[in-house]
């Protein structure tokens, strides 16, 4: 009986399909076969499966998507491949790498703020007669408070973990005070001084520059350097150059530097500026000068300019790689003897200047940033080679403290000398924060004071420092005494009494 019932409900299942394939329902197609796994959605007029006629669909959209994106990929590199662009792009480069740094967000205001300095200086050296001040440390302090009207500073020599001098001098409502270390015990009052003597500020709180100025008077100029430029003066070929001592194949632009693109450079420049209502009115305000006499200066010099040169004649080339067009290096030949070359490499960048057939001069700066700059150099003079470093650090420890360094070095046929000073720098520091109340009078203390000034004086002349500057100065004389008078005839003519 069961069995009598499938073989109907089939049947019936077959007819209502077949109905409603004749009739277009496939609503009902889909409700009278969810119990066949195997059944598929069939059109009357196609006979292939939806999936594969999704996939089909698809197909030509995804070929339509990948043709239109290379077409963009292709504007934007034909966009940004244009030497004008290129130039462009490394002159804002240049541009974002310069406000990174001179921006670095300091809040100084030396009319309002205090500041103090302190930090020591070290020598050394291998020099003959020079290398005995290599454990030699000169400290020094500084500060101002101009809101308030004081100041100090000092200087201290140790040599061989010993003080020879120690030296502090104070400026505090009006008056000068100092001490001496250990050689005189106490303040002294040395008496009046206006503290405007020491640091004088009338004139910048007048004329103060703001930083937005500048800022604004940089960038404007970055601008205008760039609209300045015309595309018909630029020339885009390919080239190789080495980096990272690599062959390595670049883009070159090159821009002739001549006496007609100059003068027509220069002028555009000119018409931009005048062009440009805020950039005067910042310029004039920078320079505490009259717009109108920014004009009139301006203009004359458009109407006077005229490069001299008539033979001017030099190329700078401008190399950039990859499909981003990196700025990778440039190069500035003056002539075939003088040329400026600057090449971006993995770790460095390399800076060689020429100087005819005589002189080069290589920097390799290996760090650059708001906290270092790391350069070592190199100075080669006919036969003579001069090389050494150079690096600056300075960073921010917590809110308003600085610290840093500065360390130079020479190397010079086998000998070396050597500069380092570490400092601190605090703003909002308190400045001469000293009791005058029990200060003596410098004319009560003269002969005291006389004493501890000789103690000094003498332990300076036969430190290591003292009898350096002596035999320099010593040297000095002998070559005056040198000098030889008897060729000269004098007359009693000559003079007049």
């Amino acid at each position: 009986m069961s069995e009598d019932n499938n073989v109907s409900n089939n049947v019936e299942t077959n007819e209502t399909t077949n109905a409603a394939v004749e009739n277009n329902d496939a609503n009902v197609v889909l409700e009278n076969n969810t119990s066949n796994v195997n059944t598929q959605f069939i059109t009357p007029n196609d006979s292939t499966p939806l999936e594969a006629k999704k996939k089909s669909k698809a197909l030509p959209i995804c070929i339509v998507l990948i043709v239109a994106l290379c077409i963009c990929l292709g504007g934007f590199y034909f966009y940004f491949s244009t030497p004008k662009k290129i130039v462009s792009n490394v002159i804002n480069k240049a541009y974002e790498k310069y406000d990174e740094i001179a921006n670095k967000d300091v809040k100084f205001d030396i009319a309002k703020d205090s500041v103090k300095v302190e930090g020591n200086l070290n020598f050394d050296t291998n020099i003959p007669g020079f290398d005995t001040i290599k454990n030699d440390v000169i400290k020094f302090t500084g500060g101002i408070d101009y809101k308030n009207k004081k100041a100090e500073g000092g200087l201290s020599l140790d040599e061989k973990n010993k003080t020879l001098a120690d030296i502090m001098a104070y400026v505090i409502d009006g008056n000068a005070y100092m001490t001496l270390g250990d050689d005189y015990k106490g303040l002294v009052n040395v008496g009046k001084s206006d503290f405007e003597d020491v640091l004088n500020l009338e004139d910048l709180e007048k004329t103060k520059i703001d930083k937005d100025d500048i800022n604004y008077v940089v960038k404007a100029y970055k601008d205008i350097l760039i609209d300045s430029i015309d595309k018909k003066d630029l020339e885009k070929s390919s080239d190789t150059i080495k980096i990272d001592g690599k062959d390595t194949k670049v883009t070159k632009i090159s821009y002739k530097v001549n006496k007609k693109n100059l003068e027509k450079l220069s002028k555009n420049i000119i018409d931009k500026t005048l062009s440009d209502k805020e950039l005067l009115k910042k310029l004039a305000k920078i320079t505490d000068t009259d717009v109108e006499d920014i004009k009139d200066s301006l203009k004359e010099a458009k109407d006077d300019l005229e490069i001299e040169d008539e033979d001017l004649n030099m190329t700078l080339n401008i190399y950039t790689k990859g499909f981003m067009n990196d700025f990778v290096g440039l190069d500035l030949k003056i002539d075939k003897d003088n040329s400026l070359n600057v090449v971006v490499n993995k770790d460095n960048t390399k800076v060689t200047i020429k100087a005819g057939n005589e002189m080069t001069f290589v920097a390799t700066i290996k760090e650059y940033n708001d906290e270092k700059i790391d350069i070592d150099y190199n100075v080669k003079v006919a036969t003579t080679t001069v090389s050494g470093n150079l690096t600056i650090t300075a960073k921010e420890t917590k809110k308003d403290h600085y610290k840093g360094s500065l360390n130079f070095t020479v190397k010079y046929a086998g000998f070396n000398a050597s500069v380092k000073m570490d400092y601190t720098m605090e703003i909002g520091a308190k400045i001469a924060d000293i009791n005058t109340s029990k200060a003596v009078d410098q004319n009560k203390a003269y002969y005291d004071l006389q004493i501890a000034s000789n103690k000094i004086l003498n332990r300076l002349q036969s430190s290591n420092i003292g009898t350096i500057i002596s035999s320099f100065a010593d040297s000095f004389e002998e070559e005056d005494d040198d000098d030889d008078y008897s060729s000269y005839n004098y007359d009693d003519e000559d003079y007049v009494y």
